[in-house]
């Protein structure tokens, strides 16, 4: 392989000082994969096969699982990461009813996948659930020289316990009312496991599983007896096992904003695969890959086809078409912070498939340097408010044309909102309307960032809070920053005094530059004929801060008939209730119905 320049990031990795390229993303088995190839494919016949955890942890660990296999194609090494049926952009199954083997066949449809390219050696990287399933599977695989297990579970019931435990503090972190929260099934971040794929994790121990012979093993461990008696169990037999604990793991699993890449665990995951290919027996003969056709996803009233775009096709998404004719405008669905492009709870995919059957395509994606996107050359590594995003927007609206789907619509929840609120100002005669859900702010000061972590939560939310036992009981055990707390509470009254005094009372010396900003925004909106639909969570943080700058009549802004609001009750920020994700999908089909769809010649 030729030499190649490398610059480093923010985490300490090593990337090409060109524009790297998106995985090419491909169709198999009703589910949409990500493979990516190797300058180095001529010389080896292996590949590696990821298998990824569920819930919150597949979310927190995309862009984990994304820089693996970049690092691996620079050693030379192929591989292809997947959505198991049911999840993210793959097809839902027409039924569960044969459990866990929904998912194993979707393991074993990619180990098929990459033989029909000429990869006939394998190896696995399963991460969570994904680590067990590779344990579970591989005796149904043909020629794996190597398993490597991330913070493995020995025990499929220890593992459905923890997540439910997981799933509360996200529900508490979310501002989740309890009575809003999803029950009787494993839930967590919106999504929720199928009863039958549930019933058998219950009954899995991974050490009693079968264990394929004279295998090389990776574990990156955290402290599980059950794993311990696994290693040694395998250990016993002559295996060759290399085996670390996981640095790292909570702060990489915990929370897709905040989630930290463990780079040392890349290197070693790479360092082995290497290892493994090498001593790997090579087939003479084997075929290049060549071309791979990407192929569509159809479904009930949709047509998906998965798209790379952009500079070096840096960009990956879904576009989603109806089955029948076109009735509006294109939304473009842009992702909330760090979220991969189906969305918290899965919401961004289901919204595209609802608004498909109702005559509407769409585009959902990753922007650079979240989940599945590469990052932008020359962007900061920390892209969320950056005006490097906007190039992403401009992209996928030139992707949109290029696809005959034009008028386009944007449409965002939080940061996304943001993004595709403030693109109107770089883009207005391409966008057509706005959908924006739970902004937190509209006017972004580079030089003095806000933490995006530890936003203020609203006023409303404080006082509900601070009646509810079980703050009472945190605040006993000083569980609570009452100094923060309290900082966070003036913080928000003054900016409502100021706010009220700023825009009612007309005292415009008192406006800040964000409010200063934010009316001058609206304006453009409003001067420009752009319709902006802003939906709210009652309790929002981003609600107090619009009602610092505007008045809210009934279901508009005072002075802006281009300016929709509308409060949903019983909401999180996430939009987790079904109730609440309805309602944002009505705003987004009555906003693209506004617009005719242009019809390519």
């Amino acid at each position: 392989m030729d030499e190649i320049a490398f610059e480093r990031d923010k985490d300490g990795f090593a990337l090409p000082s060109g524009q790297r390229q998106a995985a090419f993303p491909v169709v198999f088995h009703s589910t949409v994969g990500l493979f990516m190839s190797s300058d180095d494919a001529e010389r080896s016949n292996t590949a590696i096969l990821f298998l990824s955890p569920w819930g919150l942890e597949e979310i927190s660990t995309r862009k984990f699982r994304r820089l693996i296999a970049d690092a691996l194609a620079d050693r030379g090494i192929p591989s292809l990461r997947f959505d198991y049926p049911g999840t993210g952009d793959a097809l839902d199954p027409p039924s569960f009813e044969n459990g866990l083997d929904v998912w194993e066949q979707s393991v074993v449809a990619g180990a098929e996948f990459l033989k029909s390219l000429g990869y006939n050696r394998l190896i696995l990287i399963g991460q969570g659930l994904g680590g067990t399933l590779a344990v579970k599977t591989a005796s149904r695989l043909a020629n794996v020289d190597g398993i490597a297990l991330l913070a493995p579970a020995s025990k499929g019931r220890a593992l459905l316990r923890e997540i439910s435990v997981w799933a509360k503090v996200v529900d508490s972190y979310t501002n989740l009312k309890v009575e809003e929260a999803p029950s009787g099934r494993i839930t967590i971040a919106g999504l929720s496991m199928p009863d039958e794929i549930a019933a058998d994790i219950r009954t899995l121990d991974l050490v009693s599983l079968p264990h394929p012979p004279n295998r090389k093993w990776l574990v990156f461990n955290r402290p599980d007896p059950g794993v311990a008696s696994l290693i040694s169990h395998l250990r016993s037999r002559g295996d060759e096992i290399e085996e670390h604990p996981f640095p790292g793991y909570q702060e990489l699993i915990a929370n897709p904003l905040t989630s930290k890449i463990p780079c040392e665990v890349v290197s070693a995951i790479c360092d082995w695969a290497h290892r493994v290919k090498d001593h790997a027996p090579q087939a003479d003969g084997r075929r290049s890959p060549g071309f791979i056709a990407s192929g569509i996803l159809s479904g009930d009233g949709f047509v998906e086809t998965p798209v790379r775009f952009g500079l070096s096709n840096r960009l990956y998404g879904i576009v989603c078409r109806p089955v029948g004719p076109r009735t509006g405008a294109t939304a473009v669905l842009l992702g909330s912070a760090y979220d991969r492009h189906s969305g918290w709870g899965r919401v961004t995919t289901e919204t595209a498939r609802a608004l498909a059957r109702s005559g509407i395509a769409s585009l959902r994606f990753d922007c650079a340097n979240v989940a599945d996107s590469p990052p932008l050359m020359g962007a900061p590594s920390q892209v969320l408010y950056d005006e490097s995003q906007y190039a992403d927007v401009s992209d996928a609206l030139d992707c949109i044309e290029s696809e005959g789907l034009a008028p386009a619509i944007v449409v965002g929840r939080c940061s996304g909102a943001y993004l595709g609120f403030r693109s109107i100002l770089k883009d207005k005669e391409r966008i057509c309307g706005v959908v924006a859900a739970n902004p937190f702010t509209f006017y972004w000061d580079k030089e003095n960032p806000r933490d995006l972590v530890s936003t203020t939560q609203s006023l409303q939310t404080y006082g509900r809070k601070a009646l509810d036992l079980g703050t009472i009981k945190r605040l006993m055990r000083r569980d609570v920053d009452v100094r923060r707390v309290a900082r966070n509470i003036t913080a928000g009254a003054i900016h409502r005094i100021t706010g009220v005094l700023g825009t009612r009372l007309a005292f415009y010396w008192l406006q800040t530059t964000e409010q200063k900003y934010t009316i001058r925004y609206f304006r453009y909106a409003l001067n420009n004929s752009i319709p902006v639909d802003l939906v709210y969570s009652a309790d929002d943080i981003g609600l107090d801060n619009l009602k610092r700058y505007f008045r809210i009549k009934g279901s508009t802004l005072d002075g802006f008939t281009n300016v929709a609001v509308d409060i949903i009750d019983g909401a999180d920020h996430n939009l987790t209730p079904k109730h609440a994700r309805q309602v944002f999908q009505d705003h987004i089909l009555k906003m693209a119905l506004k617009f005719r769809p242009t019809l390519r010649l």
